[in-house]
């Protein structure tokens, strides 16, 4: 027997750390009657390194009883890692464990959870003819990699979900009084604030400029205005409209570049954002015209207010005059507004 103060002792193979005293027996491994532990909970490991993250391996925790001398073997739990469980083999083996038995994970057993490793408890139950009964224990559990895919991959989709059906930016209300604007003739302009303004000049021009409603006019000559322009269609759009467009000529009409009311008469809506009816019934906008077939196109936008965005458009299509259209707008004042209409 090797001596020493750490190797041995007075006994063959003991020592004052290892075993003492009494042979196979020691103070605090297993001490007093051969074979056996003093003291309660003693423990022996056997692979691995005792600490959570070492590898796995088995540890053996005895008892009072453990190995006794009336029964053959020893007796106590033996703790088994499942492989790949990524804990060790010491008595803090347990805790390193996400919640208790698979049962208890979550509730729905072997679906997404699996088992950590299984607790081993063997008993002495007669003392005349030695039996030995073992009961296997489950104990922590562990989400499944592909659950935790899964998981992953089901919280981004309801990510893009939330930000691809994220509704849009409600229609800012109106701040301004409702005024009425009017076009007619080479072209007259009556503004919204009543003042009377003449634009001779083919082109395209602002009509209505605001932070928040778009309307350009074209204004082109007629074989009997000497060059003079008139107005010959009008382009509705910006962000009230969200994102379409609408477009009225003399002979045509288009709502986001697909032809509307294109018969006499006829009707076009998409509801909660733009009405139209194209018939023969409205007023005058032009002194002289009393008498001639009516074709007028009533436009209502939705702006947020009761009454809607409205235009009016009276077209003409004499032979001996050339196209033309007269134009009237009715709308709430908008954020800064500009344009031929004021």
């Amino acid at each position: 027997p090797a001596g020493g103060v750490m190797g041995s002792g007075m006994g063959a193979g003991g020592g004052a750390y290892a075993a003492g005293g009494i042979p196979g027996g020691g103070a605090y491994v297993g001490g007093g009657i051969p074979g056996s532990g003093a003291g309660i909970g003693a423990t022996r490991v056997v692979g691995g390194n005792g600490s959570c993250c070492g590898p796995s391996g088995t540890m053996y925790a005895g008892n009072a009883y453990g190995g006794s001398s009336y029964a053959d073997g020893m007796t106590g739990t033996t703790i088994h890692a499942n492989p790949g469980c990524g804990i060790g083999s010491g008595p803090s083996d347990t805790g390193c464990c996400v919640g208790g038995p698979e049962t208890t994970c979550g509730g729905v057993g072997n679906a997404c959870f699996e088992g950590t490793g299984n607790m081993l408890t063997t008993a002495d139950w007669s003392y005349v003819v030695p039996q030995k009964q073992t009961f296997v224990t489950p104990y922590g559990c562990r989400i499944r990699p592909c659950c935790l895919l899964l998981a992953l991959l089901s919280l981004l989709g309801l990510a893009l979900a939330y930000f691809l059906q994220k509704p849009a930016a409600p229609v800012p209300a109106p701040v301004g009084p409702v005024g009425t604007c009017t076009l007619w003739g080479d072209p007259h302009i009556r503004t919204f604030d009543g003042i009377r303004s003449d634009y001779y000049s083919p082109g395209e021009f602002w009509i209505v400029k605001s932070d928040n409603v778009w309307i350009q006019g074209r204004y082109l000559p007629t074989k009997v205005t000497s060059g003079l322009g008139v107005t010959k269609s009008i382009a509705v759009g910006g962000p009230f409209l969200k994102g379409h467009k609408l477009r009225v000529e003399v002979r045509s009409a288009s709502w986001d570049g697909q032809p509307v009311l294109t018969g006499f008469p006829s009707d076009f809506s998409v509801p909660g954002v733009i009405d139209m009816h194209y018939n023969n019934v409205g007023t005058l906008l032009q002194n002289g015209r009393e008498g001639k077939a009516l074709h007028i196109v009533h436009i209502r936008l939705e702006d947020g207010s009761p009454e809607g965005l409205q235009i009016q458009v009276n077209r003409w299509m004499e032979p001996t005059e050339g196209d033309y259209m007269n134009v009237k707008i009715t709308m709430h004042g908008q954020k800064g507004q500009d344009g031929h209409c004021g």
